[in-house]
């Protein structure tokens, strides 16, 4: 199967000739009929994993609060643990690990630093208060990120 390699701008795989695209158009039919709309296959399928998400998510916290786990010791080990398995995967599927420009490497690495504080705070804060109070203030994210995206990016959502 013809495909064009990832770049930059774009990092999807995208078909290259007819066969491909027909494939393509055929996995999209199969599930939900090409839509991502209520009631298709794929949107079922996004509310069982978002779900399934957000079960694993209140459990984890469940148990680290209930095991008093330092959150700086959980967040190495998890670091550890991600680096080894998600670096293991990346080399084995794909031979550019580093990003090509050094913007995109500066994006990475702030998202990384910044990603990683927030699970910090995300752990930490399950050692101030409760978990139902931890879990609402944090499930509160995705408000932010549509506020944001108005602000910065001028999303416009109807």
């Amino acid at each position: 199967m013809a495909t064009k390699e990832p770049t930059e701008t774009s990092p999807l795989i995208l078909p290259t000739t007819v066969a491909d695209a027909a494939a393509a158009a055929a996995v999209q039919r199969d599930l939900g009929g090409g839509g991502r709309g209520r009631g298709s296959l794929a949107w079922r399928v996004g509310i069982v994993l978002a779900t399934l998400s957000g079960v694993l998510h209140t459990a984890n916290n469940f148990f680290i609060q209930y095991f008093a786990v330092d959150a700086l010791e959980l967040l190495l080990v998890r670091s550890a643990v991600q680096a080894l398995a998600l670096g293991a995967l990346a080399a084995a599927t794909d031979p550019r690990l580093v990003p090509s420009t050094l913007a995109t490497r500066l994006f990475v690495a702030t998202q990384a630093v910044l990603g990683g504080v927030r699970l910090y705070m995300n752990f930490k804060c399950l050692g101030f208060m409760p978990l139902g109070d931890a879990l609402t203030i944090i499930f509160t994210e995705p408000l932010f990120t549509i506020i944001l995206s108005l602000i910065f990016l001028r999303t416009k959502y109807v």
